[in-house]
């Protein structure tokens, strides 16, 4: 068996390539967390920060955590990443029927993502929704 390989698995990297790896991985988790903690504002991560972030906002979306997505993909929209605002201007429309909820969005952010997104500006509008009491009064009669 020759220095440098385990039987079976081939040849294994130095001690100085993971050491150099785990730095490059290091740094980059460190920024990726402090731009997604706020701590450093998603703008003035790099570029290659940004779409970590982003990386990290569709697995939130995909894992179901719905609302830390959104405030991802807002973070970064509102650093100039093009398809985080598509996804937080998309979020931001239709929230009520496919998520159940409103997600909080001014008519200026959605003007500003769809304007970065390259799209269509939405009309939003206010809703208006029924008191909790009126709503269990409507099941109760239901029953």
């Amino acid at each position: 068996m020759l220095q440098g390989e385990v039987a079976g698995l081939g040849r294994v990297p130095s001690a100085a390539a993971w050491a150099r790896a785990a730095r490059t991985l290091g740094a980059a988790l460190i920024t990726a967390t402090a731009a997604a903690m706020g701590t450093l504002p998603a703008h003035a991560a790099p570029a290659a920060s940004q779409e970590q972030l982003h990386v990290l906002a569709v697995h939130s979306f995909r894992q179901g955590r719905f609302s830390e997505a959104y405030g991802r993909f807002i973070a970064l929209a509102e650093g100039g990443h093009v398809a985080s605002a598509r996804y937080a201007l998309w979020m931001c429309v239709n929230g009520p029927p496919l998520f159940g909820n409103d997600w909080d969005c001014a008519p200026h952010e959605a003007e500003a993502w769809a304007r970065l997104a390259g799209v269509e500006a939405p009309r939003i509008v206010a809703r208006t929704y029924r008191p909790v009491a009126d709503v269990d009064a409507a099941r109760a009669r239901r029953r």
